[in-house]
């Protein structure tokens, strides 16, 4: 049993826990899970049809709330499917078992010829009753049973549409930011640009002169080196916002980071604690053998999401209520309650979507700016709404990775030798994991608490720095360590698959490199090394889908095709990626083909649509995403100075899914980046025969390269 599974059902064993019914007779789902644009609840609602067999409109699904829902901690690691999705699996068979029970006795009949279809029970074609008069309190009260087995008759996979994204398509769906709520005031939190950057006073109390009588505003408030400012109106802020260039409100900090793009030579020279990740001789090396080295960097990588972090926050006496689109509602809840020194029960943190969220961004600061600042217009709900220059300059960044690989294969073709060293800050400062709040404004205030700085989840726990650094492939000598830098002039926290862009990207290209040693094609290669069937499966399905044994194809100049592979974290979903591209005076690439397992399934479109969003943010990472930095912190402040992957920029993608209903559901949402990256490098490799291994693959490091292989 899946441990974090009997985590929950130890802390909320109760049905009630998890599905309650409505005063209108629908089933709403209660999970602790929640919505950051990857579908779950659609996902969840959708489970739950399946599983109990009923009808899709007769289900709801909640936005997670500190005051009602199971704590089941952060939104994150593709464990949503995983962990929650089986946990209400196991509830749907409970529901179903003490409801038949519940039938015969009513009926007063034995339990022969019992039948359950389309959410009615019967017997001998009489004695209807449906499953929701069923149920009632009684039975929402009782002590789940996990040995109590899925109906085996439900096998039905129903597809339905998810009319969120519909919604989103046209501009009606309701993100935090769109709320609108009566009474609600509007503010404005200002930080230093960089963590530690102090308040220039002489020049606040001017700007504080100037906007008191150019600008209609209720309060401006003051604390260390935080900046509120109170307005009725959103666009008195708007324009606050556009002014601030002319104050310069702080002294900020020079800040140790690395110029002009040298990652490799920063990261290398700062102090690190150097881990053993796995180590293993079994072998001798036989002197007939050919090695290769890559050295692989990429640098900070900004969150860039579309949609800007917001908040809104109530202060009373009795209860602080906080509306925010957090990963981790609960661990948030409990930061504030450290921060401002509450009681956890005397802070509700309700859930809404924000506009696109791929790890650790700015919501949860800027639900401390909200509350921070609600203080001082007690009883009245607070917006506060982050700039584009605040998103991009101190929300975390991804950290800089440096990696150096050197792999042998002997005269076999199999690979006899591994070592593997990784250069990284830790890629984890997300809330409620310590005993002071890893809040930015909580560190900024007249009384600050401790810098949080980063930690790596452990390898059992998917790992961070090191995440998929361990390949899938069968290989006898094996060295992996990690230098973790605990540094940290600027945030850095969690990404969209952590390491695993990075590792895989560098794991797979080795590959192809070992596999051009060898004289060997890359998938034979691959599955040379490989034991695992479901990987192999995986990879033939590509092969087939991509057409990848087609020598008849003539290559146009300039043109290359590559594949890249991995299990997500070595425990979670296979996925392999084929991608076709083309040089001219960049890198286009004009077509994917994505194949992957993720177990039993529970919506195939939800699947695809992660499988393919995870590698258009693949493309960008890889391709164009660059964090400009100073040494006064992060200049690449808005779009102009930060370049993503456009609308022009997307190919062609076909995917396949492996149907595997013998096996749990994993999640899909970050799987598919690390294939993805390699894919590209080695489809580059391909068309010009030039090892990219600096990332971004722009203009200026496209021509570096160049330059050095000539």
């Amino acid at each position: 049993m899946n441990k974090n599974v009997e985590n929950n059902l130890k802390k909320y064993p109760k049905i009630k826990h998890w599905i309650k019914k409505s005063k209108n007779n629908k089933l709403i789902i209660f999970s602790g899970k929640v919505e950051i644009g990857q579908g779950i609840l659609f996902a969840f609602q959708q489970l739950v049809s399946n599983n109990l067999d009923f009808t899709f409109e007769q289900i709801e699904v909640t936005c997670a709330s500190t005051d009602t829902h199971p704590n089941e901690a952060v939104t994150s690691g593709s464990l949503s499917v995983q962990d929650s999705g089986l946990t209400l699996k196991i509830v749907c068979a409970n529901i179903l078992y003490f409801s038949e029970k519940k039938y015969i006795s009513e009926i007063g009949k034995n339990k022969i010829n019992i039948e359950y279809s389309k959410g009615v029970f019967s017997q001998n074609h009489d004695y209807f009753k449906s499953l929701i008069d069923l149920i009632d309190d009684d039975l929402l009260e009782k002590t789940i049973d996990i040995n109590i087995p899925k109906y085996e008759f439900i096998n039905n996979k129903n597809e339905f549409k998810n009319l969120d994204l519909l919604k989103k398509l046209e501009g009606l769906y309701i993100y935090i930011n769109d709320l609108e709520i009566a009474g609600m005031l509007h503010g404005l939190v200002l930080h230093p640009k960089t963590i530690t950057g102090k308040l220039n006073q002489e020049n606040f109390i001017l700007f504080q002169k100037f906007i008191s009588k150019k600008f209609n505003i209720i309060k401006i408030v003051n604390d260390g080196n935080l900046i509120g400012i109170i307005s009725n109106k959103k666009s008195e802020l708007m324009k606050i916002e556009k002014i601030l260039d002319q104050f310069s409100l702080w002294n900020e900090s020079e800040l140790d980071l690395p110029l002009n793009s040298q990652y490799e030579t920063w990261l290398k020279s700062q102090k690190s604690l150097k881990l053993n990740i796995s180590k293993s001789f079994e072998f001798p090396i036989n002197t007939n053998t050919k090695s290769k080295t890559l050295k692989i960097s990429r640098p900070f990588i900004t969150h860039a999401s579309i949609g800007l972090c917001c908040a809104i926050a109530t202060w009373s006496k009795e209860h602080i209520q906080v509306i925010s689109h957090s990963q981790g509602i609960f661990n948030l809840r409990h930061d504030l309650a450290l921060a401002f020194d509450l009681a956890e029960d005397k802070i509700n943190v309700k859930h809404h979507p924000g506009a696109g969220c791929y790890g650790h961004n700015g919501a949860d600061d800027v639900a401390y700016d909200a509350v921070w600042l609600a203080r001082h217009v007690p009883e009245q709900p607070l917006r506060v709404e982050w700039s584009r220059a605040q998103e991009m300059s101190i929300a975390p960044l991804s950290p800089a990775m440096y990696v150096e690989l050197t792999a042998t294969i002997n005269v076999n073709g199999r690979i006899c030798a591994w070592n593997y060293e990784i250069w990284s800050q830790a890629h984890g400062t997300r809330p409620g994991r310590d005993k002071t709040p890893a809040l930015l404004g909580s560190w900024q205030t007249n009384e600050p608490f401790a810098i949080s700085q980063p930690v790596n989840a452990s390898e059992v726990n998917g790992g961070g720095a090191d995440r998929n650094s361990r390949p899938i492939y069968e290989i006898d000598n094996i060295e992996i360590s990690l230098n973790d830098i605990k540094e940290m002039p600027v945030r850095v926290s969690a990404l969209r698959s952590l390491g695993g862009h990075v590792n895989v990207f560098a794991i797979e290209s080795m590959m192809d490199e070992l596999a051009l040693l060898g004289s060997i094609d890359p998938i034979e290669f691959r599955l040379n090394h490989l034991k695992n069937s479901r990987a192999k499966d995986v990879l033939n399905t590509i092969k087939k889908l991509s057409s990848w044994s087609n020598k008849s194809k003539i290559k146009n100049e300039g043109e290359g095709r590559g594949i890249g592979f991995a299990q997500y974290k070595n425990t979670g979903a296979f996925c392999a990626v084929v991608a076709e591209v083309k040089l001219t005076d960049r890198i286009e690439v004009k077509k994917l083909f994505i194949c992957a397992d993720v177990g039993s399934i529970i919506s195939e479109e939800g699947v695809i649509n992660q499988l393919e969003g995870g590698s258009i943010q693949a493309i960008s990472f890889t391709l164009f995403e660059e964090t400009q930095l100073s040494k006064n912190g992060v200049d690449s402040n808005d779009w102009s100075k930060y370049t993503i992957v456009g609308f022009n920029d997307i190919p062609l993608i076909q995917t396949e899914l492996i149907h595997n209903e013998e096996n749990p559901s994993v999640g899909a949402g970050e799987c598919s980046i690390g294939p993805t990256a390699a894919a590209i490098a080695n489809a580059v490799f391909d068309a010009i025969g030039i090892r990219f291994t600096k990332m971004p693959f722009n203009k200026d490091n496209l021509q570096a390269q160049i330059l050095s292989e000539n």
